[in-house]
């Protein structure tokens, strides 16, 4: 559901802002180079191969998050912290991870986000490198542990 009116925009705004300085926070805490990162078995299409599909929570010390990647392709991001939701389609290879949001988001309408990954068994670790949401970019990283049974 889209949000409008100025209480809308605020949240926008608010959501890209927090999620940019925490993803800032956490890549300068971190110091880690992303630069040689491998995952068995991904492919293009962002298939249950590439060993991300699955729901993931956040770990701690990061705003409450689940992201679910379906075997299908299709994704949902909940952000509980801000009250926000996003959806759309993701995909994959061996080194990043690709977002597409649908057009009717409040967050990125009908934009990208990318992100350089690592999988380590049943941790993700993300930093965004493009995004094509328009704003301001802010590098930064996520961390997020696989749930059982996904």
């Amino acid at each position: 559901m889209r949000e409008t009116g100025r209480r809308g925009s605020d949240r926008a705004v608010r959501w890209a802002l927090a999620v940019g300085a925490l993803l800032m926070t956490v890549g300068v805490a971190c110091g880690e180079d992303m630069g040689d990162v491998t995952s068995p078995g991904a492919t293009s299409s962002g298939a249950a191969s590439s060993g991300l599909a699955g729901t993931w929570v956040t770990a701690p010390g990061f705003d409450d998050v689940t992201m679910v990647l379906g075997e299908d392709g299709a994704f949902t991001w909940d952000n509980r912290t801000l009250e926000s939701r996003a959806t759309g389609t993701w995909t994959a290879d061996a080194t990043t991870l690709t977002f597409a949001f649908v057009e009717d988001e409040a967050f990125c309408p009908g934009g990208t986000l990318t992100w350089e990954y690592r999988l380590d068994g049943d941790t993700l670790t993300s930093e965004g490198v493009a995004s094509t949401c328009g704003g301001p970019f802010v590098r930064g990283m996520w961390e997020f542990e696989r749930q059982p049974g996904s």
